[in-house]
């Protein structure tokens, strides 16, 4: 802000009051400008009811702000090193100009190098970079509830559906708050489940989100309770052809609970289509 409020000085003095007719379209970086400072201000009075600490009205708005922004200072920086220095008199204006000009500049790309090292430490593994977004999965490993999963085990069961699933067959997964590694097979796969990430759903329909609410206490018995027709006759309700059982479902779910899917498969009612050592997959036959 403070090195696009430093441009502006030198430019909006030029053409206001600069006799020269042949800059009329400095005025348009001018209006960018203006309007960018018009909604960080205005962002800082109004809101929304409902917002969630202002936070969707500032990152939302903020965004057109940045653009605004950096179209002005694109045309600002041209014309400060083009000829705005030279009309400022005498020779010490613009050692000063261009002196604070580098000092804020070179503040501003402080958080730009460091805040990308910090960021860029924060990972799973220091594996070689790659485009492939699941590599880092082959050897890392996420806690839940302070609980180890090995994510290799979830990897190689979302690659065998990847592999072996044909068409959009709802797959049915551990369920949890966002921000924890529940929905991580619909994630990966495509493949739609019966609960992923509530909020949005939650807070955008609001008068209908204990819909939201009653399909997470469906998955939680699904995989909970011991009653294997009840089971089955959810798993029917919300037409689910795979159930996963991994590290992730042991965690949130009692041993009988998940333990129930073998008896199901001894029933006939499903059938166990994969394993590896943390995942089992079950196809359901009805």
């Amino acid at each position: 802000m403070v090195v696009v409020l430093l441009l502006t000085g030198v430019v909006a003095w030029d053409v206001l009051f600069s006799k020269d007719i042949r800059n009329p379209y400095a005025i348009l970086p001018l209006l960018f400008l203006g309007m960018g400072i018009a909604i960080s201000i205005g962002v800082d009075l109004v809101r929304l009811e409902g917002d969630i600490g202002r936070m969707n009205t500032q990152f939302k708005y903020y965004l057109e702000v940045w653009v605004l922004f950096s179209l002005a200072s694109a045309y600002m920086l041209w014309y400060l090193g083009s000829q705005g220095l030279s009309r400022l008199r005498p020779n010490w204006g613009r050692r000063v100009w261009m002196g604070l000009l580098v000092l804020f500049v070179g503040s501003s790309l402080i958080y730009t190098v460091m805040g990308t090292q910090v960021r860029v430490a924060d990972r799973f593994n220091d594996g070689p970079l790659t485009l492939d977004g699941t590599a880092y999965m082959q050897q890392a490993v996420h806690r839940e509830l302070d609980e180890p999963v090995n994510l290799k085990w979830d990897l190689e069961a979302i690659q065998w559906l990847q592999d072996n699933v044909v068409g959009s067959p709802v797959v049915l997964e551990a369920h949890n708050d966002q921000y924890h590694w529940s929905g991580r097979i619909a994630t990966y796969t495509g493949l739609p489940t019966v609960l992923g990430w509530p909020w949005h759903q939650i807070q955008q329909r609001m008068g209908y989100d204990y819909t939201v609410r009653d399909r997470a206490a469906r998955v939680k018995e699904i995989y909970e309770t011991a009653d294997l027709q009840r089971a089955q006759s959810l798993l029917n309700e919300y037409n689910v052809e795979y159930v996963v059982v991994g590290e992730l479902e042991r965690i949130y779910y009692s041993p009988e609970g998940v333990g129930k899917f073998e008896e199901l498969s001894a029933a006939g009612s499903v059938e166990r289509v994969y394993r590896n050592e943390g995942v089992s997959i079950y196809r359901n036959l009805q």
